[in-house]
């Protein structure tokens, strides 16, 4: 038996070694294998520590949803850094912001953002290095990249379970956006729950329909490399339109979808499911917000699932998680209170220490 993974990439490394060969990320009509995807998160790293990145040091990504970032976000952690994404459509105003709230030592641009935001940096105060990715590669800009400027592939650096992993910023709709510091062991111990409740294979097809600098992106990206599965790039244009995004589910031939219920409301109510072919969707994910029992119940009469989760908080903080088995809503349950409380150890708590020494030394 394998030992456990300490490090949130090296599910990356160990799917690479044994599936090598298998697609790991389909973006369109683009795919990268596993061997190939881990060999450009290692010239990521490399190429970072010619920059001077150390352990510790934050990484900016500014690049839109692509194979380039998924790259980025494991070659990053490589080096021992954590990785800072942030909105691609979102103004630069703000997203320079985040990245100098952070500090990042080095941010990773694609070149049709450069221009605005070295402008909102220089208003913050000095411009990190900036690794400018290509336009024109459809997402695969890095490996253009790799190709031009060769550079001698580096050992991993040693990364400890409470070091750094990533920081996702919140939306600042209360004011100014916040990070919010995960962990390697954040991150695994959510990854590994999620691996044994649902029960993921390696022929699966998982969709990454929330975007990178959102939090129910870890479940799709992490989840799925770590079972050698093929992860599925939603493109942002038909994150939100129902109409085009009920044919791409089924001609993609998603096996486990997981989005926001309010996506899967819009598709109950406006995707034609019943033109489309969903026999290889066998698992629907959801969490973050109420699902209203009437769009679920339509949903259910098109989609043939085995089973709903559904997370009533945010997905790295799943205190109340409810399970709807196939056979009807009645038999929706909620897991035990030994369950909900592991869950909330390994990952709320872990989010919040304050509240975590509070809480150890009110028992």
């Amino acid at each position: 038996m394998a030992a456990p993974v300490t490090a949130l990439h090296s599910y990356l490394q160990r799917a690479a070694e044994a599936w090598p060969d298998k697609v790991a990320v389909e973006d369109g009509d683009r795919q990268i294998g596993y061997r190939e995807l881990y060999a450009l998160a290692s010239w990521v790293s490399s190429r970072l520590r010619a920059l001077d990145v150390m352990p510790g040091d934050r990484i900016g990504i500014y690049l839109p949803k692509s194979i380039d970032s998924i790259a980025a976000m494991h070659g990053i952690m490589m080096t021992g850094a954590a990785y800072v994404p942030v909105d691609p459509t979102a103004p630069a105003t703000r997203n320079a912001f985040i990245h100098s709230d952070c500090t990042v030592r080095v941010a990773i641009v694609h070149a049709g953002f450069e221009v605005a935001y070295r402008e909102a940096l220089a208003a913050l105060g000095p411009i990190p290095p900036l690794l400018v990715v290509p336009k024109g590669h459809g997402g695969m800009g890095l490996a253009a990249l790799a190709q031009d400027e060769p550079i001698m592939a580096l050992p991993e650096a040693r990364v400890a379970q409470k070091d750094l992993a990533y920081i996702l910023y919140t939306s600042g709709s209360t004011g100014k956006p916040k990070g919010v510091m995960l962990t390697h062991e954040n991150a695994t111990s959510f990854v590994e729950w999620c691996s044994e409740s649902f029960g993921p294979l390696a022929q699966d097809r998982c969709s990454s329909h929330a975007p990178f600098h959102f939090d129910l992106s870890i479940l799709d990206i992490y989840m799925t490399l770590k079972h050698g599965a093929t992860l599925v790039l939603v493109p942002e244009d038909l994150g939100k339109d129902p109409v085009a995004l009920a044919p791409f589910i089924a001609q993609r031939r998603i096996s486990i979808w997981y989005s926001a219920p309010s996506i899967l409301a819009l598709l109950a109510q406006f995707g034609n499911l019943a033109q489309h072919d969903y026999s290889s969707l066998r698992i629907v994910l959801f969490a973050g917000e109420v699902f209203p029992v009437k769009h679920l119940r339509a949903l259910k009469e098109f989609v043939p699932i085995k089973q709903v989760l559904f997370g009533s908080d945010w997905p790295m903080v799943n205190e109340r998680v409810v399970k709807v088995e196939t056979d009807g809503l009645e038999g929706s349950k909620v897991l035990d209170d030994a369950a909900r409380q592991a869950i909330y150890r390994d990952n709320a708590l872990a989010l919040f220490p304050r509240f975590a020494r509070k809480a150890a030394k009110a028992a």
